[in-house]
């Protein structure tokens, strides 16, 4: 299986995604942003939370998305529900020259997954 020839949709479904759900994350509590184009292609159902899993198109980023600092980095591409994506080529310019500019309440978002990932680890032994 040569890895280097998968897309970023590829490696998440075969290989995030699942380690995720063998971790015991829930994906159907993963922060869905409350904004319309961005819940149009996570959900098939909103009401019932219906999703099209893993055809579902949510990533880290969209967690950012309607921000003003944030729009050149989005596109539009036709998707189950709706379309609005990173731009694959702006994602290392994205993390770089504008994350660490964006207000410290939209990040606020990510503490349930921190908090998750803490109780996962076990405390440090004494002595160490």
């Amino acid at each position: 299986m040569d890895k280097s020839t998968f897309s970023e949709r590829d490696i998440c479904t075969k290989f995030i995604t699942p380690a995720i759900e063998k971790a015991g994350w829930d994906l159907n509590t993963q922060p869905v942003p409350n904004i319309e184009p961005i819940k149009l292609q996570v959900f098939k159902d909103e009401a019932t939370k219906e999703t099209y899993k893993h055809e579902s198109r949510l990533t880290l980023e969209h967690l950012f998305y309607g921000h003003p600092d944030t729009a050149q980095y989005f596109i539009e591409e036709r998707t189950r529900g709706g379309g609005t994506q990173m731009d694959e080529h702006k994602k290392i310019e994205f993390a770089r020259n504008t994350v660490q500019n964006l207000p410290v309440e939209m990040f606020e978002v990510f503490r349930p997954m921190f908090e998750f990932i803490k109780n996962k680890i076990p405390p440090p032994r004494a002595g160490r």
